[in-house]
């Protein structure tokens, strides 16, 4: 369960922080959620905001992959992708809408 004790489900894509303190987990309805792995809870919940330019792309997320600098990107199903330098946790737009 989230910090709201409601159930995440609909996992679609993990992936390990560099410091490897945090596990990012995609969902397909419900954004990010972050999850401490040494208090074993969910810390934050990313979602997409329309009239936020700083929040991910999409709900709808169904990738997430860290680069060599320690980025965190996402892809979403339709949206675009989004990316983020960790150490702001707020998210840059790369491609809003794809048509």
């Amino acid at each position: 369960k989230n910090r709201d004790q409601q159930p995440v489900n609909e996992l679609r894509y993990t992936a390990l922080s560099p410091d490897k303190s945090l596990l990012w987990i995609a969902t397909g309805n419900n954004g990010i959620y972050t999850f401490d792995l040494k208090t074993k809870k969910f810390v934050d919940n990313f979602r997409s905001y329309r009239l936020d330019p700083s929040s991910i792309c999409s709900n709808n997320i169904v990738s997430l992959y860290f680069d060599r600098s320690g980025n965190l990107w996402c892809g979403s199903y339709g949206y675009g992708i989004s990316y983020t330098m960790l150490k702001k946790t707020t998210f840059e737009k790369i491609f809003h809408e794809l048509n």
